[in-house]
């Protein structure tokens, strides 16, 4: 293959109706390298002219990679360091979400995971990041620009849940299923044409321990089963006939 861009380390950012993939294939084959991440080794961004209006700033590389993606080598300091999830405090919500859709006639899923970002430092600024993966494409974009005030971020975050979801996100954990999306003719369109659904982190655990856990032993506490034991879990070093209690919040082990 040729070498017209042998010197060219190039990234992209934005919609390109459809042709996102096409644009690292084309710079790979004519020599050049391409990263969905940008950092300062980046000499080429791409970007569509909607997406330069609406994020300028993110076109700015010094300010990119700001919402912690873990790089080897990242530095103190760096913008990494200066953002972190948002959680609304007085609510005790944390705008972090996965949305999860199976592939047609696959046991692969594709995934989007949006989060607020909120800076360490004041006076708090905000952003709504996005990003959609599945096997052998992934890509991410800023629903807000960088510094965002807090209700615009939280704003954008409800609504590409709700678009995603077709719930509001107040309404994530209520059991009730939205009704499934249609086509022009109004035919039920197929599992992997409809809604992701919001992939609950504290809901999975909660199963988890529904499952190990036996029912109180008569002394307030929770025993797991031994089964369970049987298996060495992260966190925790095996040891048999080991039992753990789970009094108040607390974990308390005993021989």
């Amino acid at each position: 293959m040729g070498k017209t861009f042998k010197s060219i380390y190039a990234s992209s950012f934005g919609k390109f109706d459809g042709n996102s993939d096409k644009i690292p294939q084309w710079i790979r084959a004519n020599g050049g390298q391409y990263s969905k991440d940008i950092s300062k080794e980046i000499t080429h961004l791409i970007t569509t002219k909607e997406a330069f209006k609406d994020n300028a700033e993110a076109g700015n590389l010094k300010n990119q990679d700001p919402f912690g993606r873990k790089r080897k080598g990242v530095k103190a300091g760096t913008a990494v360091s200066r953002y972190h999830i948002y959680t609304d405090q007085d609510a005790r919500v944390t705008y972090n979400a996965t949305l999860v859709r199976s592939m047609q006639g696959k046991n692969y899923k594709e995934r989007y995971v949006v989060r607020v970002y909120e800076s360490n430092k004041e006076p708090r600024v905000y952003a709504t990041h996005l990003e959609y993966s599945r096997i052998g494409k992934q890509q991410s974009q800023l629903l807000t620009p960088l510094k965002a005030d807090q209700d615009s971020a939280v704003k954008a975050f409800k609504k590409i849940f709700k678009d995603k979801t077709g719930k509001e996100w107040e309404e994530r954990l209520n059991g009730v299923l939205p009704s499934g999306k249609r086509d022009a003719d109004g035919k039920l369109l197929l599992p992997h044409e409809n809604w992701f659904y919001y992939e609950d982190r504290a809901g999975m655990l909660s199963n988890f321990l529904r499952g190990v856990i036996d029912a109180p032993d008569g002394d307030g506490s929770m025993v797991v089963k031994q089964e369970h034991l049987d298996a060495p879990m992260q966190g925790i070093k095996h040891t048999s006939h080991r039992r753990m209690r789970m009094m108040r919040g607390q974990e308390v082990t005993s021989q």
